[in-house]
């Protein structure tokens, strides 16, 4: 549970471009990328609700390796 805290404090931080860079936020995007869910609206580019997006990380938490968890939880 506190790891799913960190993540939802984190990807806030990235749809809020004034709290994250660039760099940041690539980091975020490809990570998330990799489960196979994208951050951003695929037709306008703007970044989705966050609920939505941990929506889609919950139904995946378990099935994740301890490592990706991990990584998840850490990137910004």
């Amino acid at each position: 549970m506190n790891a799913l805290k960190t993540v939802f404090s984190r990807l806030g931080r990235v749809s809020d471009p004034t709290e994250a860079s660039t760099e940041d936020i690539s980091k975020a995007e490809t990570a998330y990328r990799k489960l196979g869910i994208e951050i951003r609206d695929s037709l306008t580019g703007d970044f989705r609700d966050v609920p939505d997006v941990l929506d889609e990380l919950a139904v995946k938490w378990d099935g994740l390796t301890k490592i990706q968890k991990n990584y998840i939880s850490e990137v910004k």
